[in-house]
């Protein structure tokens, strides 16, 4: 277990690292927005976010620098190997789980945690759509053409839509004592949820909540959709009702001194009253806003805006090549100049050189309390009696290069022949670091 948490998090540290680091740039850009435009219209805010929740969702796209470092790429980089298979280095792992596998492993704990909790969420969800019956009353309200039902529950709890295939609204037994004008303000305000598809958040929602359980800004994103759809919503059934903002509002008044709010959230369910702080803020939106508080924007900078943010998706989420490094970049071909001495092809030689004594690697203790494995290449000149004389890394693996570095100069070959007469050639040399 702990040489995988190891070698997990050796192998996808800087990956994830690098995505994080993305993914809390993108959505502090969004954040800033969000606060920037905040008294536009909650449409142009919803696209805001929700381009933030669509970042979160993709992973970055590989760069060069993958390539290079593939075993695949070994191919093109056009040095003789001898047709050996790589020198193959192994270690016990230590059994000390490292830094990197530490967070990984409290990372996954709390996602784990996370997960039991939503579905133990769900379970109580389940347990108050086995209580339902018809709201008849209520159905009268429904929007023509829509194939919402209404459902009275036996449970005490503020109404919420749940369902995507048969979308449901879910009543609290009191609200048989709600006036009409109630049961259409909720009816209406559930129904726009229907009509801007927020039933299909939900799960993505989750998604990212459980992977960023810990990110401050990920869950003020989070906070964020949650108030801007309701808003929205508001916005709708207000319309839809024939109200004024100051009716609503009255309306939301009255509702919210008769309702019980969950104890906890249930998964797969949009509350039509949620926290206390959420309804404030959607009661003092309908007070404060008037005819042209929403529509000071020109729809031309909004889409200007929304294009920006989703453009500079796509340069976030790729990841950063690195420039090009000696250490990395092969030789234009295998001929190469040393101290003013030509070296011989190794396609040409009439007598290949042959190993006669082999370095083996010893495998770095960091490495190896690290779980990192991997193969590092280096390329030697072969001198006129066959001994290393020079050494350069073509394939690096930073904390194995060392180790790979100091057997490759331990080499002796049988001296490289060009019609009898000895020459310097380049080789490579693979050495594969593995754990056991």
């Amino acid at each position: 277990m702990i040489e995988m948490l190891n070698r997990l998090s050796g192998e996808w540290g800087n990956y994830l690292l690098l995505w994080l680091l993305q993914n809390t740039l993108f959505v502090g850009i969004v954040l800033v927005l969000l606060y920037a435009y905040r008294r536009r219209h909650p449409y142009f805010l919803r696209w805001i976010a929700l381009l933030g929740l669509a970042k979160l969702l993709l992973p970055p796209i590989p760069g060069g620098q993958w390539l290079v470092d593939s075993p695949l790429s070994l191919g093109i980089l056009n040095f003789p190997t001898l047709n050996l298979a790589p020198i193959t280095v192994t270690a016990g792992a230590a059994a000390i789980l490292s830094l990197p596998g530490m967070v990984l492993l409290a990372w996954s704990a709390g996602i784990v945690l996370l997960l039991l909790l939503a579905l133990r969420r769900h379970l109580h969800l389940r347990k108050i759509l086995k209580s339902l019956r018809n709201f008849e009353r209520a159905a009268a309200f429904l929007p023509a053409g829509h194939r919402l039902s209404v459902h009275l529950s036996a449970f005490r709890h503020s109404p919420f839509l749940t369902g995507i295939r048969r979308p449901r609204i879910v009543f609290p037994a009191l609200a048989q004592n709600w006036s009409d004008e109630q049961l259409q303000a909720v009816i209406a305000h559930e129904a726009a949820h229907i009509r801007y598809g927020d039933q299909w958040l939900n799960l993505p929602l989750l998604l990212v909540r459980l992977v960023y359980f810990w990110h401050p800004l990920v869950w003020l994103l989070g906070r964020q959709i949650h108030d801007i759809r309701e808003r929205l919503c508001d916005d709708a059934a207000i319309r839809f009702l024939r109200h004024t903002p100051l009716q609503y509002a009255r309306c939301l008044l009255s509702i919210a001194e008769s309702i019980v709010r969950p104890p906890v959230w249930l998964t797969g369910a949009i509350f039509f009253a949620g926290s206390s702080r959420n309804f404030r803020n959607r009661i003092a939106y309908q007070l404060t806003q008037t005819e042209d508080f929403v529509m000071k924007q020109s729809k031309l900078t909004q889409v200007f805006v929304l294009m920006a943010l989703a453009l500079l998706m796509l340069p976030l989420s790729c990841q950063v090549e690195k420039e090009p490094d000696e250490t990395l970049a092969p030789p234009s071909s295998p001929t190469a100049s040393i101290v003013g001495e030509e070296t011989a092809d190794y396609y040409s030689l009439t007598e290949k050189p042959e190993i006669v004594e082999q370095g083996i690697p010893k495998y770095p203790e960091l490495a190896k309390k690290a779980g990192i494995e991997g193969t590092v290449v280096v390329k030697v000149l072969v001198g006129y009696e066959g001994n290393v004389e020079s050494t350069e890394l073509v394939k690096s693996v930073e904390v194995l290069d060392e180790a790979a570095l100091e057997a490759a100069r331990q080499f002796k070959f049988s001296p490289a022949k060009l019609d009898g007469k000895p020459v310097k050639v380049w080789m490579a040399l693979p050495f594969k670091f593995k754990l056991q």
